[in-house]
């Protein structure tokens, strides 16, 4: 039986490649770790493991994303993986101090989720 997947989304290929290896040296004994650069490829690959039965534990998706992608993403794990979790990767302090969109694209995403599903202004 194979393992259950760890799927990451980051737009940044550094950050991805940091992200793949934290995931790896962690969870690599009981999760198989998949990482793309794309909304895209992410939806692609979100189809091919319900296509082939496999578990995708959990999807993490980036700031890095437009928010809508973002968004539409996890519509799509939620669909194709209902049990999966969801997360965001988000950069750090300093990062998002230097990049104010990523502040206000943070800001969006979390009105977006307190008003219940509705897209975002």
């Amino acid at each position: 039986m194979p393992l259950p997947v760890i799927l990451a989304v980051d737009g940044h290929e550094q950050s991805l490649s940091d992200i793949e290896r934290e995931l790896d040296d962690r969870y690599s004994r009981s999760y198989r770790v998949v990482t793309v650069t794309t909304a895209d490829d992410a939806t692609v690959a979100l189809e091919g493991f319900a296509e082939a039965g496999e578990d995708v534990a959990v999807a993490l998706v980036s700031l890095t994303l437009d928010l809508t992608e973002a968004t539409e993403l996890f519509r799509r794990v939620r669909s194709l993986h209902p049990h999966a979790q969801r997360g965001l990767i988000i950069e750090s302090v300093a990062e998002a101090e230097a990049s104010p969109a990523i502040t206000d694209r943070e800001r969006r995403f979390d009105d977006f989720g307190r008003a219940g599903g509705t897209q975002p202004a």
